[in-house]
């Protein structure tokens, strides 16, 4: 039986390739196949997740540590 290949997953991210935002998708999502979809509002972000545009959305949190917080 000949298995198609899984599609990337789509991911959006805040921000642009090389943002920090971008490098910490790349790190969470290391040796998965993602496709990154590139908003520039954060409620861009969460739309997409909501409407299933996307799988999962990043965006940055700044004043926390060690957050690992899915949603």
């Amino acid at each position: 039986m000949i298995h198609a290949p899984e599609e990337p997953m789509r991911i959006a991210c805040f921000g642009q390739a090389g943002s920090y935002t971008y490098e910490a998708m790349q790190d969470y999502f290391k040796g998965q196949a993602i496709t990154p979809v590139y908003a520039s509002h954060f409620e861009d972000v969460i739309e997409a997740v909501m409407t299933r545009e996307v799988r999962y959305g990043v965006v940055p949190c700044t004043g926390q540590q060690n957050l690992d917080t899915k949603i």
